[in-house]
């Protein structure tokens, strides 16, 4: 039986990825070599630096910089030597160009100074984000790019596991947010004057209607550059009510998905990738049933007993 249910999966999966490289599309096309290098660099395949080729020539072509995002990234993680010479061509310089007022590639340029030592051009980096008018990580919708390739002949099974393939591609797509809250933390010690650019980066992030961490991010950046008290306590008391209705399922964290609960949650995840997590988390708040105040209190004793026993309490919420 699991042997059947693996080819039938491995079926689908090649099916999927030439639907996605095939496509007239230029996201689906880079989504669909993204993963077709996933699979071939892993255990089950050799290298195949054509992959990683002719995804980094159409990034070049393109002028997308969500495809640009997509195969920068993918270059990055491919092995050390794998042959694909197209990517090295690929940089952030050149994504942030293309996407010069988006922050994203911005703090991922300011990043590659900081790791350099190069605060001068950390600094002209960090500027350049601060004054960017869009805060968008394109991985964050790889799953609705990904939906107009699944053949409408798949089983239920068949589709939770190809979306959560893409789930996993879009969760490695690792953006340099962290590191941009640290350089928030060495402006206000005295290493260089940012503050100005920490408070704008951190609106941005905080009402893009990005992911969850993101947000959470947004309002460390935001506390560091000295954002209004009661601001912050909304933003904060904002983010545990959303962690919470995320977290809110009534099944066991700890136990077995049903099928019904999987595809309820798979069609959730769908909206988020459409629209944004914190975007989709906001207007289901209203449908929960449940105060942001109720929700957020919830999350914090959640969130001790996680802290004092290590696992994920059962039945997060009562509703």
């Amino acid at each position: 039986m699991d042997r059947k249910l693996a080819a039938r999966i491995e079926a689908a999966r090649e099916g999927f990825q030439a639907a996605l490289i095939q496509s007239t599309d230029n996201r689906e096309q880079a989504l669909g070599l993204m993963l077709q290098s996933a699979a071939a660099t892993s255990a089950r395949h050799a290298d195949n630096p054509a992959t990683l080729d002719e995804l980094a020539q159409l990034a070049q072509g393109s002028g997308d910089p969500a495809v640009y995002e997509i195969a920068l990234l993918t270059c990055q993680r491919a092995k050390a030597g794998s042959g694909a010479t197209s990517c090295e061509s690929l940089s952030a310089s050149k994504w942030s160009e293309i996407d010069s007022d988006n922050a994203v590639p911005w703090l991922t340029l300011a990043s590659e100074a900081s790791q350099l030592h190069d605060t001068v051009n950390e600094a002209t980096d960090f500027h350049q984000a601060a004054v960017a008018h869009r805060f968008e990580n394109y991985g964050d919708s790889l799953l609705a790019i990904a939906q107009p390739a699944e053949s409408k002949d798949l089983t239920p099974l068949e589709q939770y596991y190809l979306n959560a393939e893409v789930i996993g591609a879009a969760s490695a797509m690792v953006l340099p947010y962290a590191r941009a809250a640290r350089d928030c933390d060495s402006a206000n010690s005295g290493n260089w004057d940012a503050s100005a650019d920490c408070w704008a980066i951190a609106e941005r992030m905080v009402a893009s209607g990005g992911s969850l961490i993101q947000f959470g991010i947004g309002i460390r950046m935001g506390e560091r550059s000295g954002w209004p008290a009661q601001l912050l306590s909304d933003l904060k008391r904002e983010h545990a009510a959303l962690i919470m209705l995320a977290l809110g399922s009534p099944r066991d964290l700890t136990s077995v998905q049903s099928c019904h609960e999987a595809i309820r949650e798979m069609e959730r995840a769908k909206r988020w990738s459409a629209i944004g997590e914190v975007a989709a988390l906001r207007a289901e708040l209203p449908l929960s049933g449940q105060s942001e105040e109720d929700l957020a209190a919830q999350y914090e004793q959640w969130n001790a007993r996680f802290k004092s026993t290590g696992k994920p309490p059962s039945n997060p919420s009562s509703r």
